[in-house]
């Protein structure tokens, strides 16, 4: 039974780790977003004072294009990474359940066990 208590502690303790690596995962894929969004805006900044700087209008065709693309390409790269992290957060969320259920499955298993040692 002390044995069977041991691995049921072994499996809470990796479970409460597995739980807190899906918050922090979570926390990460926001923070992950807010700087994608922050780079954008700091990028588009630049090329719009670069533009206005040479004196080529705000307004122009191709001004709009490569904000545009900019744009583009910054909003794929956010969701590839923050999905990507969201989806470790998630995993980590099933392997804290998981360890959960191990646990119970310990103590369960081990009460069995010693009720079979006892009764013989």
């Amino acid at each position: 039974m002390v044995g069977a208590l041991g691995q049921s502690q072994g499996q809470k303790w990796e479970a409460e780790k597995a739980k807190r690596a899906a918050e922090v995962g979570r926390v990460r894929a926001d923070q992950i977003d807010a700087t994608y969004r922050d780079e954008l805006s700091s990028t588009i900044s630049n090329i719009r004072s670069i533009r206005a700087s040479s004196g080529a209008s705000m307004n122009s065709p191709t001004g709009m294009a490569i904000e545009a693309d900019q744009q583009r390409i910054s909003d794929r790269d956010r969701k590839i990474d923050v999905g990507n992290q969201r989806m470790q957060a998630n995993q980590d969320e099933e392997d804290a359940k998981f360890r959960k259920s191990a646990a119970r499955m310990a103590l369960f298993g081990g009460a069995v066990k010693s009720l079979a040692y006892f009764g013989s």
